[in-house]
């Protein structure tokens, strides 16, 4: 990763994509890494809403996208209610290729910066937040 690089993690639900691409556009435009540690609406709606969005991703770039998912079977089962989200997660995901990266139990990402650490929050739009590390390197 490069000095000023931005690390996202969650993003929130479809409802902060706009602001969300404002707060990244801000940093620069690009993300050297995106983490969503589960596919539910609420961590991972922005992502997909700006990936699905071409308007939204122009000017934009992400270079990776890690995440952990179960067996689509899985949610049918024991989360009916989040299936179709997770199916369309598992569809944005397909279209970034190489980008996007499954995680599994015990994997470590270890990244050696120094950073400084914006919380980004609009009650208006979500009661969730998300979280950008842009960072330095030294």
């Amino acid at each position: 990763m490069v000095n000023g690089g931005v690390i996202v993690v969650d993003g929130g639900t479809e409802g902060d994509a706009t602001h969300l691409r404002d707060v990244i556009m801000s940093k620069g435009g690009h993300v050297n890494a995106w983490f969503i540690p589960h596919p539910h609406n609420d961590h991972a709606g922005a992502l997909v809403q700006l990936i699905t969005d071409g308007a939204l991703m122009q000017g934009m770039a992400i270079d990776a996208v890690y995440y952990n998912i179960a067996d689509q079977n899985f949610y049918n089962t024991y989360e009916p209610e989040r299936a179709a989200f997770v199916q369309q997660f598992r569809n944005t995901m397909a279209l970034l290729g190489a980008a996007a990266h499954t995680t599994h139990r015990n994997d470590f990402y270890q990244i050696d910066v120094n950073y400084n650490f914006f919380k980004q929050s609009n009650i208006y739009i979500t009661f969730f937040n998300f979280y950008i590390f842009h960072f330095y390197i030294h």
